[in-house]
Order: C-alpha cells, then sequence, then structure tokens
C-alpha cells in the first residue's frame, strides 16, 4: 500500500533519452523505481497495487491527419498493448495504459477508447484467478482492436490538442504512480476557435506564444503535467520555418504545464523494432 505522504505528492519523475527500440519502452512505462522508505506493497493486504507508472496516448482523428498515419497510429496502439499486457518485465509492473482521442470537441467529448493493465505475474496473490486475468486481457485486447478502426474510420474537421490535455491532467491525478508519460499522435495543428496554426496569418512569435500561453492560465485551462515525459509522433507543417514556430509553442506550452518536452521527443516517428 502506498503511504499517505506519496499519494499527497502526487510523484511525477521524468525520464530521459529517445525512444529507438521496444526496450526504451520500458524506460516510459517504468522510470524511477518508488522509494523503498516511504513505499510498502503488501501483494496479500492490497492485491492490486497501484501502478509504478501510467502511461497515456492521445490519438488525432482530425482530417489533417493522413490514412496512412492512422493506421500507423493504430499499429501503434497495438505494440503499447502488447508491451504491456504481455512482454513487460516484472520489475516494470504493474503500470497503466490508458489510450483516448484529439478531436475537435476533446473537452466537451472526451473519450477514452482503451485501458489495459500490467500486473504481477504472481497470480497466488491476487483476488481473481488466472482464467480471469486471461479473460480480462482479451476483453482488452477487444477494445484496442476496435480503437485501431476507430482511428482508421473516424475523422473530425477541427483539432482540440490543447483541451485534450485535460484527459491526460485528470488520468495522472487520479493515479498516483513514481512516472508518468504522455505520448501525442498528432500532425500538432491545433485547429479550435481560440488558436488556428494551420492560419497563414498566425505568426507564433515568441510573444504570441506567450500570450496564448498567458491566455490559458487566465481561463484555467492550462494543464498540470507536473513532472509528465512527453513525446510527440506525427508533427508536420507546410514547410521548415512553420514546422520550428509550432514545435516552439509546444515546446513553450508543455514546459508552462510543468511537463517535460524534448525537443528530440517531438517529431515524426516512433522508432520500434
Amino acid at each position: 500500500m502506498i503511504s499517505q505522504s506519496v499519494a499527497q505528492e502526487r510523484i511525477r519523475s521524468g525520464g530521459a533519452g529517445m525512444l529507438c527500440c521496444l526496450a526504451l519502452l520500458a524506460s516510459s512505462l517504468a522510470g524511477c523505481r518508488p522509494d523503498p522508505k516511504t513505499t510498502n506493497v503488501n501483494a496479500a493486504a492490497n492485491p492490486v497495487a497501484a501502478p509504478r507508472s501510467v502511461t497515456v496516448l492521445l490519438f488525432d482523428l482530425s482530417k489533417s491527419v493522413s490514412p496512412a498515419n492512422r493506421e500507423r497510429y493504430g499499429d501503434y496502439a497495438n505494440r503499447f498493448w502488447n508491451y504491456v499486457s504481455k512482454d513487460a518485465p516484472a520489475s516494470d509492473r504493474p503500470s497503466l495504459l490508458v489510450g483516448a482521442v484529439i478531436t475537435g470537441k476533446s473537452l466537451a467529448e472526451q473519450q477514452e477508447i482503451f485501458r489495459a493493465t500490467a500486473r504481477d505475474h504472481s497470480f497466488s496473490d491476487l483476488t481473481e484467478s488466472q482464467e480471469k486475468w486471461a479473460a480480462a486481457m482479451r476483453r482488452e485486447k477487444k477494445s484496442v482492436e476496435a480503437a485501431k478502426a476507430q482511428l482508421k474510420n473516424t475523422t473530425t474537421p477541427n483539432t482540440e490538442i490543447m483541451a485534450a490535455l485535460d484527459f491526460a491532467d485528470r488520468t495522472f491525478a487520479s493515479n498516483v504512480a513514481s512516472r508518468h508519460s504522455l505520448y501525442i499522435f498528432s500532425d500538432m495543428q491545433e485547429q479550435s476557435k481560440d488558436l488556428d496554426v494551420g492560419n497563414g496569418s498566425e505568426t507564433l512569435s515568441d510573444r504570441r506564444i506567450t500570450d496564448i500561453i498567458e491566455q490559458q492560465k487566465k481561463r484555467g485551462a492550462l494543464p498540470n503535467l507536473r513532472g509528465a515525459r512527453v513525446v510527440v509522433v506525427g508533427a508536420s507543417s507546410v514547410n521548415s520555418d512553420r514546422y520550428r514556430r509550432v514545435r516552439a509553442l509546444w515546446l513553450a506550452y508543455f514546459k508552462a504545464a510543468k511537463a517535460e518536452l524534448a525537443e528530440s521527443d517531438y517529431g515524426d516517428t516512433l522508432k520500434l523494432p
């Protein structure tokens, strides 16, 4: 059972390094280990322990995302699920993986599309039987397959990426863990009533980026992602200059949200074997 002091502190420690192989998914899902001085996990008393890590995947459903990228995003969702449910070593368990979508109404219509949990393999310490756990895994797999179909076949006209971050904020806040990771599968072209990154008249100068963040703060819309590591997959723009300005926006935005987004973690691909 995790102590009250750890729950109050809502530990969110970050990690480092680019994802270049499946082994690095372990660092994104596990990262730092709980402090043995403040953590006491008793499997018999608390068979489903709080997760060591929580990973949120956000998938962009906007029409600006190409069909090829949609299919690729579905494949990434499946690979993450395989890692969490089957391949994660004992040292990375338990962990939680949650998937949700980015739409034109990301806040008003928040939509979790799948959830997976990697627990300890010691079934003798669990209240459920091994058969029930296997059935739960089959249900999770079915939800991931349904999510892949949704990512491939559903489109929305706009993209409220900033509003979708509220989902990550609430998921991290309600799940105490020593590691929080956020993966955003999107071209990062925010298209909402307050900001249209695709609009050529939107300069995204340093001053403008500061103003955008201050407006979010005043409205209480800036998420609290303290300590979370952020990885962007699928970022694109009409040209190199625009790409750099959009990247500058998101680097500053996540910094203001107390998250950790490195330039090396903002790009077009997530390298998996």
